[in-house]
């Protein structure tokens, strides 16, 4: 059921976009959170959105001091949600995806609509044109390879690449205990 809430939202949304577009690119961040926020979107405080960035619909938060770059696009369902994790750097020209279909019959393979939540990780870097699709999750301090096309789970510190993307490398262990044990080993 639509709310009066959702409905304001729903029409604020393409103005905000339209207002974001006209702010210089690199400029007027804390702005464009405000106009976001007022459009429904969840965007916590440090939140650095370029121009040129689309939101199909409001159900999608922002982490404390993520990037998001110019040409991403949030494509999302009103019964889905895209959650980004704090410290998240979104290179240009990234797509989140929600929305799918089941497999249908011979006459139409796509079937009916359905869409599933997508969630990235704290302190993730998405590379250039990277694709999430709908029902991913991505866990802490992981890389997605520039053009990778993501769809599942992925495990804390792991480099995602390729099409269809997969785990192509274990990041290293960056926290401070990982990075003492690392210093004892170089020292045996």
């Amino acid at each position: 059921m639509m709310t009066f809430q959702h409905f304001k939202n729903r029409a604020m949304l393409p103005l905000a976009t339209a207002i974001a577009n006209l702010l210089p690119p690199t400029r007027c961040f804390g702005l464009r959170r405000s106009l976001f926020r007022c459009a429904g979107l969840k965007v916590a405080s440090g939140v650095s959105i370029m121009s040129g960035v689309s939101f199909q619909f409001s159900n999608v938060s922002l982490g404390d001091n993520t990037w998001v770059g110019s040409q991403t696009q949030f494509v999302c369902s009103e019964k889905s949600w895209i959650h980004i994790g704090a410290r998240v750097d979104i290179a240009p020209g990234v797509m989140f995806n929600t929305g799918s279909h089941e497999a249908g019959t011979h006459e139409r393979r796509a079937g009916k609509n359905c869409a599933k939540t997508i969630s990235i990780g704290n302190g993730t870097w998405v590379g250039m044109g990277a694709i999430i699709l709908d029902g991913t999750t991505v866990g802490d301090g992981c890389v997605i390879a520039a053009g990778a096309v993501v769809r599942g789970e992925f495990p804390d510190d792991v480099l995602i690449a390729g099409v269809p993307a997969r785990i192509v490398k274990q990041l290293n262990d960056p926290s401070p205990q990982g990075v003492k044990e690392q210093a004892q080993c170089a020292l045996r």
